[in-house]
């Protein structure tokens, strides 16, 4: 991919990102039900174990397990906890159809995933010899798919398929700093793919353009000032080895300090800009030079550490920082010591080259910084 390439690139996936928040806006606006189901495995004759569906304000509209009347492969079990001994005695998809059709009759249904979940509804349906929807009660309903419009806001672009990269619900949740429950159920999921879509319609009114304006006159500064410590470094380590004249040693050490003292403050600036940024609308790239990332800490008190150590680690008599947080973040996921939270807070980061964005014309050597 040249260049030019590469640029048209960027400009679709901003422009996509920034469609993508409007839809979410959209949606919002229409009031839709979210929904998730919960099955016996991915294969074309599996069937709905649990079903839940809530409405944008996060009431339960229905959430209820439901008996396939097939086993339930063990493997199913270990992803969604639910056994045949749970659905023994729960109400078939006959039972509760019904009711589901009547709720997402003439409504919107959205789903982290429509394709999957749209299909379990039909197949679960057609192994009873049901009708999906519309049905002979008039019973339709549109949809839609909250993973493929996280894909187009993350921007993940994939070169060899030509689309943009799904991302597991739990990750899009840590993205966008929304805490996800423990349990993975389909109540659970259906709200977190709804906090998920309320986050995106409430970044819908920045404008990619206007965040980029804010940021190019500073990005152009900060450009110059590093341009000018590069070359003032080349110009001192030239000078010192060939002990050049005083009067330029004197010139690029000035220019060196100058421009130093105005990048120790102009970075943290524009870093604590973006990141207010990313707060107040979730937009990660103001700039094309810059990008906002979640970066994990641990949060602890260091008394609760020190016990933990001493009674945990062979010989410990006292906290070893490093070795303690290495160890904690390893079994954050599977066995998370209590007084331990893994917090996600974004910083910014501002690209390491900004050559790019430098004056067409070379500055004068004399120039003021």
């Amino acid at each position: 991919m040249n260049e030019y390439e590469e640029r048209q690139l960027l400009d679709q996936v901003q422009y996509d990102a920034q469609a993508a928040l409007q839809q979410a806006h959209e949606w919002i606006s229409r009031d839709p039900l979210i929904f998730d189901t919960e099955t016996t495995g991915l294969e074309d004759d599996a069937r709905i174990v649990s079903l839940a569906i809530v409405d944008v304000q996060g009431n339960v509209l229905f959430s209820e397990l439901i008996n396939p009347q097939i086993p339930i492969p063990l493997e199913a079990s270990h992803i969604h906890g639910i056994t045949n001994d749970l659905v023994a005695t729960a109400r078939t998809w006959p039972e509760v159809y019904p009711r589901v059709g009547e709720i997402l009759n003439g409504r919107l249904a959205l789903s982290y995933n429509i394709d999957f979940d749209l299909r379990m509804l039909k197949q679960t349906s057609t192994a009873y010899g049901l009708k999906f929807w519309p049905d002979e009660n008039g019973s339709a309903f549109s949809i839609g798919c909250i993973m493929q419009l996280y894909a187009a806001y993350n921007g993940d672009w994939n070169e060899r398929y030509g689309n943009y990269r799904f991302v597991k619900l739990s990750q899009a949740a840590e993205d966008l700093c929304i805490p996800a429950p423990i349990l993975h159920n389909a109540l659970a999921d259906a709200q977190l793919a709804r906090q998920v879509l309320l986050r995106l319609a409430g970044r819908s009114k920045i404008q990619v353009h206007q965040v980029n304006v804010q940021f190019e006159e500073r990005i152009r500064q900060l450009a110059g000032y590093r341009s000018s410590i590069k070359k003032a470094k080349e110009k001192l380590d030239a000078m010192i080895a060939a002990v050049k004249e005083a009067d330029d040693y004197k010139f690029w050490s000035a220019v060196l300090d100058e421009a130093q003292k105005a990048v120790i403050f102009l970075e943290p600036d524009l870093r604590q800009e973006a990141q207010e940024i990313f707060e107040a609308t979730g937009y990660r790239y103001p700039h094309d030079a810059i990008t906002v990332k979640n970066i994990s800490e641990l949060e602890y008190l260091a008394l609760d550490a020190i016990e933990w150590c001493k009674a945990n680690l062979p010989n410990a008599i006292d906290l070893n920082v490093r070795l303690f947080e290495k160890h904690a973040r390893a079994i954050a996921t599977t066995a998370p010591l209590p007084f331990v939270s893994l917090v996600y807070k974004p910083q910014a980061q501002i690209d390491t080259d900004l050559s790019g964005f430098l004056p067409q014309e070379e500055p004068k050597e004399t120039m003021n910084v």
